[in-house]
Order: structure tokens, then C-alpha cells, then sequence
């Protein structure tokens, strides 16, 4: 139930912001400054409407199923902190990296190859899109860190 709630605000939220941001000043450009936020808003109603439509399920051992969902959050919330961190000295390709495969690994992957797999593609997506497309600066680290990100962005 509460689920459908959420799925109900969801589309209403993303609902009246694209009809609200089909008033951003559009240029002649390719890629206007109305295109990532209406973009973004499309992608939240299409998800919306899947969570509306999704069955609840119900857990069987709902206390237990809390208690390691709080440990999760904050194992998830610590790796956070430690990642923000360590950007600074390792540079965004490492700390990225060493943060997407231990949450991962945390969060129950199991086969570790595809830890490895989904770290690698991410950070490399990520490497991408921000500094080659978007031209955004990311971390390079200090030291032999700051010289190996020279190599890749």
C-alpha cells in the first residue's frame, strides 16, 4: 500500500514539473537546457507507473529483515563517508572503484567476477560521461594517483 502512495506522488511530482519545465528557454542547440530535467522527469514517470503496478509482497520474517536492513544502511552509509574521503588522495578512478565493489559486494553480490565487472563498467561510464562528455573536472588524487588519472581524463 505504502508503495502505491509513493508511486501516486511520484507521477504527480514528475507530472507537474515536465509540464512546468516545457517553459525552460529552449536554443537552437542540440541539446537544449530544458533536455537533461525533462529527460529525468520522463524517466521518473515511466517508474512511477511500474511501481504502481508492481504486487506487495509481504516478508516472512519482517524483524529480522529490518534489523539487516538498518545494518546494510549503515554499513552503506560508512563506505559513503570513507569514499568521499578518500577521493581526495586516491583521485575519483580508484576510490570509485574500491567503493562500488566493497558496496556491492556488501550489499549481497555474491559472485565476485561480476563485482569486479560492474565496478569496472561503472567507473569507466562514469569517466565517460563526465569529464570526455560533459566536461566536467572530476578528483585526480595526489601524488602517483594524480599522474595515472592524467592517463585516462
Amino acid at each position: 500500500m505504502v508503495h502505491r502512495i509513493a508511486a501516486v506522488l511520484i507521477i504527480v511530482f514528475s507530472l507537474t514539473l515536465i509540464f512546468t519545465g516545457k517553459d525552460i528557454d529552449k536554443t537552437s542547440e542540440v541539446i537544449s537546457p530544458a533536455f537533461w530535467p525533462i529527460t529525468l522527469l520522463l524517466i521518473m514517470l515511466v517508474l512511477g507507473v511500474f511501481l504502481l503496478f508492481i504486487k506487495d509482497t509481504k516478508t516472512e520474517n519482517r524483524e529480522e529483515s529490518k534489523n539487516n536492513n538498518i545494518q546494510l544502511f549503515y554499513s552503506t552509509i560508512l563506505f559513503l563517508a570513507l569514499y568521499v574521503i578518500l577521493m581526495y588522495y586516491l583521485g575519483f578512478i580508484l576510490s570509485t572503484f574500491l567503493f562500488l565493489l566493497i558496496n556491492t559486494i556488501n550489499l549481497g553480490m555474491k559472485f565476485i567476477p561480476n563485482s569486479l565487472i560492474t565496478s569496472i563498467i561503472t567507473t569507466a561510464v562514469f569517466i565517460g560521461i563526465f569529464p570526455h562528455l560533459l566536461s566536467i573536472p572530476l578528483p585526480r588524487g595526489i601524488g602517483f594517483f594524480r599522474e595515472l588519472s592524467k592517463f585516462f581524463f
